[in-house]
C-alpha cells in the first residue's frame, strides 16, 4: 500500500491513466497500523485523505512543547484535558495529531478520539508553511475556536480566533516581552518569553 498516495481529484477521472487512486479514510488509516516493516513507530497523519508524514522534531520544538504543556495544565480546568501528540479525529478523512490541544474530558472517551478541540496549538519549525496553509484551514473548517502556531525560528506565538470556513477572522501576532491571552480560557495568559525560554540575544 503506498503511504504517500495524495487525493488527487483528477486521479479519480474515468479516463485517467494508471490505477485509480481514492482518499484514505479513518478506518482504513487506522489499519495502517502502528509500526513499519523495521519495527520503528510510524509518524504519520491523515489530513484530507492523505497520509502525511510528519517530520523530524528538534530540540527548540520539543522544549517549547514541554513548556506550553506545563503551562496548560495548570490553566485548564475540569472538565477539560489536554492532550499532546494524539490524535483529534476531526472527520471521516482527517485525524491530525497536534503537538497539543484541550478539549472536553468527555470527548472520545472510551470509543473514539474527541472530534473537537477548544485550543489547538501546533509548535512549528521546517513545518511553518503547512501549519499556516493545510492545518489552519482543516482545523477552521472544523470549528477549533482558537489556533496557535508557535513559530519557533522566529520565537512568535500567532492566535487565530473566530473560524469562518476555511479560515479565521481575526489574528494576532505575539512576541518577546509580550503575553498571550488565551480567549477560551478565561484569565489563562503566558509569557512568550516562557514560551521560548531565557534569550541567547
Amino acid at each position: 500500500m503506498d503511504l504517500t498516495a495524495a487525493a488527487n481529484p483528477a486521479m479519480l477521472r474515468a479516463d485517467a491513466p494508471g490505477p485509480r487512486r481514492h482518499p484514505f479514510t479513518r478506518e482504513e488509516f487506522h489499519q495502517l497500523g502502528e509500526y513499519d516493516a523495521q519495527g520503528n513507530r510510524r509518524r504519520i497523519e491523515l489530513l484530507d485523505g492523505e497520509v502525511v508524514d510528519m517530520r523530524p522534531m528538534n530540540m527548540r520544538h520539543a522544549n517549547a512543547i514541554r513548556r506550553l504543556e506545563r503551562w496548560l495544565h495548570r490553566a485548564v480546568p475540569d472538565p477539560l484535558a489536554v492532550s499532546t501528540q494524539l490524535p483529534l479525529a476531526l472527520s471521516a478523512l482527517d485525524e491530525p495529531e497536534p503537538d497539543l490541544y484541550v478539549a472536553p474530558l468527555a470527548a472520545g472517551i472510551d470509543s473514539d478520539h474527541p472530534h473537537t478541540a477548544l485550543l489547538v496549538i501546533e509548535v512549528a519549525d521546517s513545518s511553518l508553511h503547512h501549519d499556516r496553509t493545510t492545518k489552519l484551514r482543516l482545523y477552521a473548517r472544523s470549528g477549533v475556536a482558537e489556533y496557535w502556531i508557535v513559530d519557533v525560528n522566529a520565537e512568535t506565538v500567532e492566535v487565530h480566533t473566530e473560524p469562518a470556513g476555511d479560515g479565521y477572522a481575526t489574528k494576532r501576532t505575539h512576541r518577546r516581552g509580550q503575553t498571550v491571552l488565551c480567549a477560551i480560557l478565561e484569565g489563562a495568559a503566558v509569557a512568550v518569553d516562557e514560551v521560548f525560554g531565557v534569550s541567547k540575544g
